[in-house]
């Protein structure tokens, strides 16, 4: 053919065949973009085609723009990346030379040839290529377009992708007239910026360095255009507000453990409390040394029953990931209409009010004695809930009592002592008048 010499491959070594016989491989239809320049020698090495290339012009301008030189200094190779063929890479060694200036008035001596059309200055892909990894990039982003690139025979790491993405140029875009600002992360869970879209176009318009209402001002202070500002909308309540909308509705559960001195020696029990929040009523559900299925589905009767039940008026449940807290027990909640809150993994706090009784009746009870038998567990229990509704006061309701008994609100009678689980609870109150 008359733009490209007939060149053939021997043994994997380059060779010049000047031999129209010998095999000829013609590459202007899988290379069009490449007519301009001669070929010098072509390989196949490691999966990847070598095209060794050298310009047909005989001259470079001169950037003073006054005329052309011929006189060549010295040349030297760039290696470029190109589209692939077939699927195989293809690597271009460019050969460059540079010429003398002979203008007195040029203010650069040498004059180095460039290709604007085939490849940027200092740049290592061909346009084309780097077209290709730039929408690769907006599709997928960086180390996943790398991979796809490599599987696909473009070169190019993940940062080149990257930077190929960030300067690329785009299109104007209208004038703003409804934009929507919400946080983004430059660094997960450390440095967050701001991101500005267009509600009405649809696209995204700018990303601010960070989050402040000095920033946003600063930038719709640039863009006159913008009449509506409609800031990101919250995924949900958070816990406080939860709290206070819901507090008279809602109740917490826990489980908490005693050892109880048996005929067959130490044995765990376990013990099921529901606390009423607003009120801070306790009530032991159950105790078991086994909690089974069947042991929480009674529970749960006994908890929703419609006439007595302690969940009677209650829309929630708050309780932790304990393995106890089966799926049947979530389920008949609410066929009940008391909807489980189950809360995050390693979250105590979320549930101070219940974690608070339990730590209050294993110092001020349990921790004091030694129970033999689920008998003396369960006297043990029920002194205790009685000492704690009708005889202690509480910080959190103001120091009142909980249910206090109508004997006990003597403002000037004689002080009186009631103690519980022989003197180890105490409470002193006046004779009413």
């Amino acid at each position: 053919m008359a733009d490209f010499e007939s060149l053939g491959l021997k043994g994997g070594v380059w060779t010049h065949l000047k031999e129209a016989r010998s095999h000829v491989v013609c590459l202007q239809p899988f290379l069009p973009h490449l007519t301009s320049f001669r070929l010098l020698a072509y390989g196949w090495r490691d999966s990847i085609w070598h095209l060794d290339l050298r310009a047909r012009r005989r001259s470079e301008a001169c950037p003073c723009g006054r005329h052309g030189s011929t006189a060549v200094h010295s040349s030297y190779r760039r290696t470029i990346a190109d589209v692939p063929i077939a699927g195989a890479q293809v690597l271009i060694h460019l050969q460059v030379r540079r010429f003398f200036c002979r203008h007195v008035a040029c203010p650069q001596r040498i004059v180095a040839e460039r290709f604007s059309a085939l490849v940027p200055v200092r740049g290592r892909h061909r346009v084309g290529a780097r077209t290709a990894l730039r929408h690769i990039g907006l599709a997928i982003g960086g180390r996943a377009g790398a991979r796809l690139a490599h599987t696909l025979g473009l070169s190019g790491r993940y940062r080149t992708i990257l930077r190929l993405v960030h300067g690329a140029s785009y299109p104007l875009l209208a004038a703003p007239r409804v934009v929507g600002l919400d946080a983004w992360a430059w660094r997960r869970g450390r440095r967050f910026g701001t991101m500005i879209c267009d509600l009405e176009g649809h696209q995204g318009l700018d990303l601010l360095p960070e989050r402040s209402a000095a920033s946003v001002a600063q930038w719709l202070q640039a863009h006159p255009s913008v009449e509506i500002v409609c800031r990101e909308r919250k995924a949900g309540m958070s816990w406080q507000q939860f709290l206070k909308i819901h507090w008279n509705v809602l109740a917490a559960t826990d489980f908490f453990t005693v050892e109880v001195v048996t005929w067959h020696g130490l044995v765990t029990y376990y013990v099921l409390v529901v606390m009423e929040l607003s009120t801070r009523r306790v009530h032991i559900a159950g105790i078991t040394p086994h909690p089974t299925d069947a042991f929480m589905t009674q529970c749960t009767r006994q908890l929703t029953d419609d006439v007595d039940g302690f969940l009677l008026d209650k829309r929630y449940l708050i309780h932790d990931r304990d393995e106890k807290f089966v799926h049947g027990f979530d389920w008949m909640l609410r066929a009940s209409g008391v909807e489980p809150v189950i809360l995050p993994p390693r979250s105590p706090k979320l549930n101070a009010y219940c974690e608070r009784f339990v730590r209050s009746i294993k110092e001020e009870a349990l921790h004091q004695i030694i129970v033999i038998g689920e008998a003396s567990l369960r006297y043990v229990l029920q002194s205790y809930l009685t000492y704690y509704h009708h005889e202690r006061n509480h910080q959190g309701l103001s120091n009142q009592l909980i249910a206090p008994e109508p004997g006990m609100k003597g403002q000037s009678g004689q002080v009186r002592r009631r103690d519980r689980l022989r003197g180890l609870l105490s409470c002193y109150y006046r004779d009413a008048a």
